[in-house]
């Protein structure tokens, strides 16, 4: 995705030498903003060494202007992201508190969670043993473990099997709870 956004605007530029004119700082600084909706991924000053290659290839060696513009512009956006902080709109601490905040269901969900974690790991320790009868079976023709294992299978394993899916599906409805309670 970073390397088509990238390439982009250097089509841009590219595409306005081919047109016979220079790719305009004007230009250039409306692609800085589109990329500020729009960000690529990329690491340190790359994005900034794209931008100067591509208007090298527009016939522009005007480096100083363009950084002070860059700079300018992210001045203004600094700006204007301060005053609408300032202004009453919501901050990032009113956005996270929603999430943050204590309430019953997040108790009866972390609870919740974790009585399913531990049940999960004693199904799948049932399941490694019904695994050992069945290669002891196989391979040395004894039932021992299996026969022990069946034993269990109706008082043990299928209740934990039982509370694993029911807990999932309270687990799922809690969670909706949660999200409709904060909504």
């Amino acid at each position: 995705m970073a390397g088509q956004t990238l390439s982009t605007w250097a089509f841009l530029s590219a595409g306005l030498a081919l047109q016979g004119r220079a790719a305009a700082p004007k230009d250039v600084v409306g692609c800085a903003r589109r990329i500020q909706h729009n960000p690529p991924i990329l690491k340190g000053g790359q994005l900034l060494k794209s931008i100067r290659v591509a208007r090298a290839v527009g016939g522009q060696d005007t480096e100083g202007d363009f950084e002070e513009m860059m700079l300018k512009d992210m001045e203004r956006l600094r700006q204007r992201q301060a005053k609408s902080a300032t202004s009453g709109s919501r901050s990032t601490a009113d956005e996270v508190a929603p999430e943050t905040s204590g309430g019953a269901l997040d108790g009866v969900k972390n609870v919740l969670d974790k009585v399913l974690i531990a049940d999960f790991f004693f199904v799948c320790l049932a399941l490694v043993w019904l695994g050992a009868g069945v290669a002891e079976t196989a391979a040395l023709k004894s039932s021992t473990l299996s026969d022990a294992w069946l034993q269990l299978w109706p008082l043990v394993f299928q209740p934990a099997i039982g509370v694993l899916m029911l807990g999932a599906i309270l687990s799922g409805v809690v969670g909706w709870l949660k999200n409709q309670q904060s909504t």
